[in-house]
């Protein structure tokens, strides 16, 4: 019989008593409060742990600590079982690192666009400034000149802005 059964058979009690009157109302209820109270104790108590498991926890490598430290330890490390078992942690690490890979990659590339189309218009610049030096007056080419530098510079910002996020997370 577990306990529950058991607190619910002396719910029946006074039923059976009736037959018998071998107690009292008020011996009775005493009875059957004082069962009822010592089950819900023990069912209290189970749920701390069994006598044993008690017991080794006294004489484990808690045993020079104070009782809150052991609470403390104990929310610990339910917070990491919260997190998963190593396993799961594994799986999330590879698959970081696998999105990691990804990204670099990705930003190697970009890298390397950005600093081709920066050459290419350095060397689109460099001919707008020797095309300038035989026809200064030439205002096509000054506004051209001046959309290739500031394209070198959104180039060169965005390697640099390449190379930082490289340098800081990778």
């Amino acid at each position: 019989m577990t306990e529950n059964e058991a607190i619910e058979e002396l719910k029946m009690f006074p039923v059976w008593n009736m037959d018998d009157q071998w107690l009292n109302a008020d011996d009775m209820e005493e009875l059957i409060h004082f069962c009822t109270q010592a089950i819900e104790e023990v069912q209290q108590y189970r749920e701390i742990g069994t006598v044993r498991e008690l017991k080794e926890l006294k004489e484990c490598a808690f045993s020079g600590m104070e009782p809150a430290s052991i609470c403390i330890a104990i929310q610990h490390l339910k917070k990491y079982e919260a997190v998963g078992t190593i396993e799961e942690c594994r799986a999330a690490v590879e698959k970081q690192e696998a999105n990691m890979q990804g990204i670099t990659s990705f930003l190697c590339e970009r890298k390397s666009e950005y600093q081709k189309r920066n050459n290419r218009a350095y060397e689109q610049e460099k001919q707008a400034r020797k095309f300038l030096e035989d026809e200064p007056d030439r205002e096509d080419v000054k506004s051209d000149l001046n959309h290739l530098i500031k394209l070198q510079d959104r180039y060169n910002a965005l390697v640099d802005f390449i190379n930082e996020l490289q340098e800081y997370y990778f």
